[in-house]
């Protein structure tokens, strides 16, 4: 979305007391986010700038919401059923969530995103995200569970470990 097409959305949604939340993928957007005056960002500033993105939101005193836990799942694409077992030792999920998972085919193009989604973990791992959480940002639980090996109330745990 341009960016005064977002600041025009952000400016609307504050006159009314609304606060508004945003999907992005690279850091550039979370950058247009930020200029736009948005309230919270959802997902990884993936890219080059992840960290520039992360300084600018926490300067902003935004919300983050990482949704690391679907990242994660991406980034086992090629063993989704192993994934989602670690998830749940107990076994509460019942054995067709397994076989779903196993039936979904490991193509060129997953195992593409799950190499993508690693390297976006390991960027992420190298930022300091104590010092970000004391400048300003503030970082919430989230999971974007409902996606493929993203069980509700499971996720939401790996999350917080994550």
């Amino acid at each position: 979305m341009a960016l005064d097409v977002l600041a025009a959305i952000v400016d609307e949604a504050h006159e009314l007391g609304r606060p508004v939340y945003t999907h992005i993928h690279t850091a550039a957007e979370a950058l247009d986010a930020v200029r736009a005056g948005v309230d919270g960002i959802e997902h990884v500033p993936a890219g080059p700038r992840c960290a520039e993105a992360l300084e600018a939101m926490a300067e902003a005193g935004l919300y983050w919401t990482p949704t690391l836990s679907v990242l994660d799942a991406i980034a086992h694409g090629g063993d989704w059923p192993a994934f989602v077992r670690d998830l749940d030792p107990t076994g509460t999920l019942p054995p067709s969530v397994f076989d779903d998972l196993a039936s979904v085919p490991v193509s060129e193009r997953r195992l593409r995103r799950a190499a993508g989604a690693r390297a976006v973990l390991d960027a992420l791992a190298a930022v300091d995200l104590t010092a970000l959480a004391a400048a300003g940002l503030r970082i919430a639980a989230g999971t974007d569970a409902g996606n493929t090996a993203t069980p509700h109330a499971l996720t939401l745990h790996h999350e917080l470990l994550l």
